[in-house]
């Protein structure tokens, strides 16, 4: 974890399409990528192979996002993933003195994991230096307003439309544009970078800043460590055939000892760490 606030580093904007159904990972296929640096603006763009079995490419699961052929990729010279991702390490890696940041909207939720199951079935390398910053952390945290969408936030920041939404560097520009605007140009971000395979406790329903403080002075720096605090705790309790949720709900109690926390939070913070646990145990039944 990365502290933006107190570490000098090399910003940039990145944006990813990919078809598949962001509900089910495994079934998520990059085909755009583009990313901006934010020293230079300069950017780098690839049209990316999402399935070479595929003759025929599925509509999108989502109105409103581009719809994808064949032909398309075929005139835009597409290259498989694992190339595009070499040379897109190579061009930032040519243009930072820090470690980079590569900030998206929704990155914790959606680009991240995306692009983490890529970097594994690819067998792609990954940088040590590099981390990944959520944008709509960022604006939830220090924006106000009622849509914190990117076409929400170029409406209320830029003051126009958000054009060519959902193609990578239509995306990447107009993130670039609402963050340089709302920094004054500065860049003075605040919150945590992670690194690729480490996940933000507010990717934990329930877990917003005012809980993520409170979690990260009681030691719990990401979800991970909360996750296998929880599993520890479902586990004993298992074995001593005690109710889960009444145990994950006395674990957090004691974890939120001494603060107020709402008891609706600490139920959904519960459901989520329970639901976590039961989709594991279900994809280690199916694999074992």
């Amino acid at each position: 974890m990365l502290d933006v606030e107190k570490t000098p580093v090399a910003y940039f904007v990145y944006d990813l399409e990919f078809i598949g159904d962001i509900n089910v990972l495994s079934s998520c296929r990059i085909w755009d990528i583009s990313i901006a640096c934010v020293d230079t603006g300069e950017t780098f763009n690839a049209i990316v192979e999402p399935d070479s079995t595929l003759r025929e490419i599925p509509p999108p699961v989502v109105d409103g996002l581009f719809p994808l052929t064949r032909l398309f990729l075929e005139e835009h010279h597409v290259v498989a993933f694992k190339t595009a991702w070499e040379k897109m390490v190579d061009w930032v890696n040519a243009r930072r003195t820090n470690p980079v940041v590569l900030i998206s909207h929704n990155n914790f939720l959606s680009d991240k994991p995306i692009l983490e199951q890529h970097i594994v079935r690819h067998q792609a390398g990954v940088p040590s230096s590099w981390f990944l910053y959520d944008s709509l952390h960022y604006f939830r945290d220090n924006y106000k307003t009622y849509d914190y969408s990117l076409k929400g936030l170029a409406k209320s920041i830029m003051y126009r439309a958000h054009d060519h939404a959902h193609r990578a560097r239509a995306d990447t520009i107009m993130l670039t544009d609402c963050l340089e605007k709302h920094t004054n140009g500065t860049w003075h971000l605040n919150g945590f970078a992670y690194p690729l395979f480490v996940n933000s406790l507010r990717c934990i329903r329930g877990i917003g800043q005012t809980v993520e403080a409170i979690l990260l002075e009681r030691g719990f720096t990401n979800e991970n460590e909360l996750l296998s605090r929880a599993n520890l705790c479902i586990q004993h309790d298992l074995f001593a055939q005690q109710p889960l949720q009444k145990s994950l709900n006395f674990m957090l109690l004691q974890i939120f000892y001494g603060v107020a926390v709402p008891v609706s939070t600490v139920q959904t913070i519960s459901n989520t760490l329970l639901n976590n646990f039961k989709r594991t145990q279900l994809v280690n039944n199916i694999f074992n």
